[in-house]
């Protein structure tokens, strides 16, 4: 009798282990394995829209309703892409000659080219990096522009923060204020007021509830 009890008592604990290792198993893959998968599909950003032919990081041609991954290069020689970013709702139109880094869904990394942002509410916080600042939105639509000589920023609405950078002390920026950055062996800055806000040529597209 004392050797049955023994026996079920190591069954039981044989079988409890088993399940345990199982439920362990299961848990593992489905964060591990199944949360990065969901967010890989998503990516940080989707393509609205492309005229020319825009490459991501040098060997995926991209088209409309691709995505973007984290640390993705997307380089243009001509034309213009259409961007929403995830989860922000930042919606962006950036012309070439392009070449920017999607860092996440909340920063990009401007080397070269020109881009519109819009930011809506839950996408306050977004930030633009250039070589020689980083701009973040406090809500607002602004303009940036990186050459091989230096950037600039125009504020369409609302404000932007100037991070330091450079040297550079940081600083606000309001509607209709333009600052230059230039490359030189003294970092530079010229921020003025442009009064009359200039037409924008480019028509921006709405995305869909999907």
């Amino acid at each position: 009798l004392a050797r049955k009890v023994t026996s079920l008592k190591r069954q039981i604990w044989t079988q409890g282990g088993i399940a345990a290792a199982i439920a362990i198993g299961f848990f593992a893959w489905f964060f591990l394995s199944g949360a990065p998968r969901a967010e890989s599909e998503l990516g940080v950003a989707t393509v609205l829209r492309i005229e020319g032919q825009g490459l991501a990081n040098q060997d995926r041609t991209l088209a409309r309703g691709d995505a973007l991954q984290a640390g993705d290069e997307l380089k243009m020689e001509q034309g213009l892409v259409e961007l929403v970013f995830t989860d922000t709702g930042v919606h962006a139109i950036a012309t070439a000659p392009l070449f920017l880094t999607a860092n996440s869904s909340k920063r990009i990394f401007l080397h070269n080219g020109d881009v519109k942002l819009t930011v809506p509410p839950q996408g306050i916080g977004f930030v633009v990096e250039t070589a020689e600042r980083e701009i973040t939105d406090l809500g607002t639509s602004f303009v940036v522009t990186a050459v091989a000589g230096g950037s600039k920023v125009f504020v369409l609405d609302g404000e932007v923060s100037l991070s330091k950078k450079n040297g550079i002390p940081a600083r606000l920026m309001r509607e209709g204020e333009i600052a230059h950055f230039g490359r030189l062996m003294k970092p530079q800055e010229l921020i003025r007021k442009v009064e009359d806000l200039p037409a924008l040529s480019l028509n921006t597209q709405t995305p869909s509830a999907g």
